[in-house]
């Protein structure tokens, strides 16, 4: 047994020592008969022996492990909130089936592990409204014995049940708990940003549904995905996988642009050999100059992005950090340049003209002149071709750019300044460290006189 397994041993040992000395558990540790005790009976619970015959691998034994594992964890949990003395809570709900649960999650700083995050509590809720919701969050404190310490923040998602303002589930919240600010999720807030600006720009919407396409029409077929493979390796590619889209999480489409871009070669040359209607329609698609374009722009805009997608997803990032929105913005603002725009389409042009794309594959669709016997319901999807440099500039770099720094601005939302001026004053790299005035203003919001 190596170091690792002797170790892990000991772990299990010591956890199997906790099970035991639970009280909900010495109902499972004996049969009917041992487990009674008798008027006079002092047996000493290190005495007991078990039937050689148990192995508590039964549903009613593993459950029962289980929820003394879970008190055990939950148990350590609130002991050191209540030696924080200060906790901020979180809570989303998602749906099991047929039954909606609501996670209840802590956020608590401890002397010597810094902050912590930890779920504390799944609860099944009764209802969707703030109200239930409300209630599920202070029944969930309550039986903690977290009520009557103070909660310095509360973060939901900015679904109008959770955020509102006047009846909203943070509203009913600090009616108990005042000094518990409001923060939207910052994460969530930038995927909003990303998807409500992809939706703003018809060509990016097709762009992201056609990458969907490519990945399923080479993930679902064996024979396509086994040719796809070695095409790679005939063009002396890296063997990798295209990346799915996320539909929650549009700050990871980074990764499934990037993924199409290193692969576009072997791509291209597959749907070129096959003969299907859908590979005809995807190789067409790709084969659009303006397609290559947004990849580049998006691989571009998104890696911006990606940075602070990855910051927000950090347990240990505080109020402060999340200034770090900011520095994208500089730096988006700084793409919207001739120099950058010519710089993109250079590059575009440097990956059409290496695959030796042609713009005949795309194609130009020939409207039929007499339309008999059809109702037209919808458009047809036409649209301006878009090959010169300008025309690319200004449709679909800018638009996209400007779309997303308004979003930027006005989604994220603001801790009132007073109140960050104080968290700033706590930072030990903040330039106004420790000032009395600054300080007064976050003491002031949390009755610390």
């Amino acid at each position: 047994m190596g170091i690792e397994g002797f170790f892990v041993v000991l772990v299990l040992v010591e956890l199997f020592k906790h099970i035991m000395a639970h009280p909900s558990f010495s109902g499972m540790m004996a049969d009917k008969d041992a487990v009674r005790v008798h008027a006079g009976d002092q047996r000493e619970e290190s005495n007991y022996q078990a039937p050689s015959h148990s192995t508590y691998l039964s549903p009613a034994s593993q459950n029962s492990m289980i929820e003394c594992c879970a008190d055990e964890v939950t148990a350590t949990i609130v002991e050191e909130i209540k030696a924080s003395k200060m906790y901020a809570v979180m809570a989303d709900e998602a749906r099991d089936g047929h039954v909606e649960q609501l996670a209840v999650c802590v956020r608590y700083v401890t002397a010597d592990s810094g902050v912590k995050e930890h779920l504390l509590e799944l609860v099944t809720l009764k209802g969707l409204n703030a109200q239930c919701i409300t209630d599920a969050i202070e029944n969930v404190l309550a039986s903690n014995g977290l009520n009557d310490l103070l909660c310095v923040a509360q973060a939901y998602d900015g679904a109008s049940v959770m955020s509102g303002s006047v009846s909203g589930v943070q509203a009913r919240f600090r009616e108990k708990h005042p000094e518990a600010v409001y923060v939207h999720r910052y994460a969530h807030e930038l995927n909003l940003v990303l998807c409500h600006t992809y939706r703003a720009v018809p060509e990016a919407s097709d762009l992201f549904e056609t990458l969907e396409s490519v990945y399923c029409f080479f993930s679902v077929s064996i024979v396509n995905h086994q040719r796809f493979s070695d095409v790679q390796m005939l063009l002396g590619l890296k063997k990798s996988e295209l990346v799915q889209l996320s539909k929650t999480r549009w700050a990871c489409q980074v990764k499934s642009v990037r993924a199409m871009l290193n692969n576009l070669p072997a791509v291209l040359k597959c749907l070129e050999e096959s003969a299907t209607p859908l590979a005809v329609g995807l190789l067409s698609k790709l084969s659009r100059f303006s397609n290559v374009y947004l990849l580049v722009m998006f691989r571009s805009m998104l890696s911006t992005t990606e940075g602070l997608h990855l910051c927000l997803q950090k347990d240990s990032v505080d109020l402060a950090q999340t200034l770090f929105k900011d520095a994208v913005l500089d730096t988006l603002k700084s793409i919207r340049t001739n120099e950058m725009a010519d710089k993109l389409y250079n590059e575009a042009k440097h990956i059409y003209d290496a695959n030796n794309i042609c713009e005949s594959h795309s194609g130009c669709r020939h409207k039929q002149r007499v339309m008999e016997d059809f109702t037209i319901e919808s458009t047809l999807g036409t649209r301006a071709h878009l090959g010169t440099e300008d025309q690319l500039k200004q449709t679909l770099l800018y638009p996209c750019l400007d779309r997303m720094v308004t979003e930027l601005n006005s989604r994220f939302s603001d801790v009132g300044a007073e109140l960050m001026r104080g968290i700033q004053a706590c930072n030990p790299a903040a330039v106004d460290f420790f000032c009395e005035d600054s300080l007064e203003l976050i003491a002031t919001h949390y009755k610390c006189h």
